[in-house]
């Protein structure tokens, strides 16, 4: 609620019932209480991090 009130850019993993939909800029509809359910959005948010990583190293190397 506070990010809310702040304006600060939120996002999380929710059930589709959840209070809390309207509130998040970027919303993940899933099951967030399952191990494999963490470990998948946990795996993505880490594989698009590295990607992100890799894409300025070679743009800095490119500057180079």
């Amino acid at each position: 609620m506070e990010a809310y009130n702040l304006e600060v850019p939120t996002g999380g993993v929710l059930n589709s019932s959840s209070d809390f939909l309207e509130l998040m800029n970027y919303p993940i509809i899933g099951n967030n209480k399952s191990f494999e359910s963490i470990y998948l959005y946990v795996s993505l948010i880490k594989n698009a991090v590295h990607r992100g990583k890799q894409k300025e190293r070679l743009k800095i190397l490119r500057i180079l």
